[in-house]
């Protein structure tokens, strides 16, 4: 079983009218990557990435001047935690002698004009990653009898990612070891685990003037206090703008966007059929 998906198509590269440098020299090398993985916002497959572990996973990629590197070299830093339940040994994903078997995914441009979809073989042990390839975290171009031809290349990075294994990874088409010039290997690239980027962050205190500038930022439940927008205390419906309290937190709250609406005390509903207090007839 072949280990990594490297083999650059040298016939869609001839195609394009490059020609590998006969000599690559140190000075060629230059420039280096490094991404942090967090959980995937739609993750899919036996292998989860933990919530609480976001941005303790790093990738990192540049080239090497180093002899049988080929040029190249990846590293996928830290420990994630990674679980598979119900198949944990101890709070995580592959027990020790019993690795899980994922793929990394990595997309590059050749020449601003060639796609390129690069696809590692992973194992997943004791909650941590190394390349099927090495037996480490770290793995090269070395198998790649073809890299030679992007000696001295500047190659734009797209984006990387972590995904379980696909349902039939050994295709010789769509599979682990498809042309990467192939982009979207079903066969090889399942469910998402972690996606190299960030997670949005919350500004809890925009600051203001007054009441009306927290609520045009999106929220009823905020207003102006000392310079900040901060949340609306209550002890029932009546103290809030937004007109619901949430009487567990004491804090004023939407249905429309809290996260159990039900906890959110609103008015009561008026009884069917009420009589009018001092009616008129």
């Amino acid at each position: 079983m072949k280990n990594s998906s490297w083999k650059i198509s040298l016939a869609c590269l001839a195609a394009a009218g490059f020609a590998a440098p006969s000599v690559a020299s140190a000075a060629d090398a230059a420039g280096k990557v490094q991404l942090t993985f967090v959980r995937s916002a739609l993750p899919s497959g036996a292998i989860e990435f933990p919530e609480d572990r976001n941005g303790k996973l790093k990738v990192k990629a540049g080239p090497s001047t180093k002899d049988g590197d080929s040029g190249y070299v990846t590293q996928i830093a830290g420990n994630a935690k990674l679980t598979c339940p119900p198949n944990d040994e101890k709070g995580v994903c592959g027990p020790k002698g019993s690795p899980v078997t994922a793929v990394a995914v990595q997309n590059w441009n050749v020449l601003g004009v060639i796609p390129v979809e690069v696809t590692q073989r992973i194992l997943v042990e004791k909650g941590k990653i190394v390349f099927a390839s090495t037996g480490k975290n770290k793995a090269n171009a070395s198998s790649n009898a073809s890299a030679s031809v992007l000696y001295g290349t500047a190659l734009k990075w797209g984006e990387a990612t972590l995904n379980n294994l696909g349902p039939d990874p050994e295709n010789p088409v769509s599979g682990c070891d498809g042309s990467p010039t192939l982009i979207g290997k079903t066969d090889c690239i399942g469910g998402e685990i972690a996606v190299a980027g960030f997670v949005w962050g919350i500004d809890n205190n925009p600051s203001c003037s007054t009441d009306a500038e927290c609520v045009a930022g999106g929220s009823d439940t905020l207003i102006c206090i000392g310079g900040n927008c901060e949340i609306q205390t209550c002890t029932d419906y009546t103290d809030c703008n937004s007109g619901s309290c949430n009487t567990t937190t004491n804090n004023c709250c939407d249905p429309a966007t809290a996260v159990d609406p039900s906890q959110c005390d609103g008015p009561p509903p008026s009884p069917s059929g009420a009589f009018l207090d001092n009616a008129q007839f």
